[in-house]
């Protein structure tokens, strides 16, 4: 019976994740414990277990007397996760470079072509996983599984918000031109150029991520 609660919260520790990072589960969403339950078709102790492990890793916070609610990000601790992200993501990138091999560059350039194909659409949902996904290629030959699991989980927590920010005027066109060139980079096997774009790119990513942030709670 454990192992049956065990495996019932797993699934909907992953589908509640998924709904708040495609921002179907927006920040300050109240999760009650019967409807999530009821949602599953489950008993409300695997769920209780579910949104314990999603405020253990951030997604869900708890307020006294009130029940669990989805965790909206500050443009501090975006700021913050970005900072991290620099720190890891550089040093990740110029060890792929030289790593890359015919069936890596492949992957990469479909990864490109997918976030190109996701952002000519009108389903904002997958704008986020996409931009995830071709920098999870980007890093890939570096053979630092553990290094690019914790850029991967940074990643992830913007997930949403880097989805909405594209969707700002003028945001979208401009990164795809970012990630073409950090392609013809990883091409030209020119690790120092691709460095620099990246470093440029999740530093902007960065910027605009806060202002928007900071402008939306003020307007609030």
């Amino acid at each position: 019976m454990q192992r049956l609660h065990r495996t019932a919260a797993d699934q909907v520790v992953q589908e509640l994740r998924q709904r708040i990072l495609t921002g179907e589960l927006p920040a300050g969403a109240h999760l009650r414990q019967e409807a999530v339950a009821e949602m599953f078709g489950l008993s409300r102790i695997p769920v209780r277990e579910a949104l314990q492990r999603l405020d253990a890793e951030g997604w869900v916070r708890f307020a006294p007397h009130r029940g669990a609610f989805v965790s909206g990000l500050s443009s501090e601790e975006v700021a913050e996760l970005f900072e991290l992200r620099l720190l890891l993501e550089p040093h990740l990138l110029e060890r792929a470079v030289p790593r890359f091999g015919p069936a890596s560059l492949s992957s990469l350039r479909e990864a490109a072509a997918l976030f190109e194909r996701e952002l000519s659409g009108d389903d904002r949902r997958g704008w986020g996983a996409a931009n995830r996904a071709f920098h999870r290629q980007l890093y890939a030959p570096a053979g630092r599984p553990r290094i690019a699991s914790l850029a991967q989980g940074f990643d992830e927590r913007v997930e949403a918000y880097v989805g909405a920010h594209l969707a700002l005027e003028g945001i979208a066109p401009r990164a795809i031109a970012e990630h073409r060139q950090l392609v013809a980079a990883v091409e030209a096997a020119d690790a120092a150029r691709a460095v620099t774009v990246l470093r440029d790119h999740l530093e902007r990513t960065r910027d605009e991520l806060t202002g928007w942030i900071d402008k939306r709670e003020k307007a609030a």
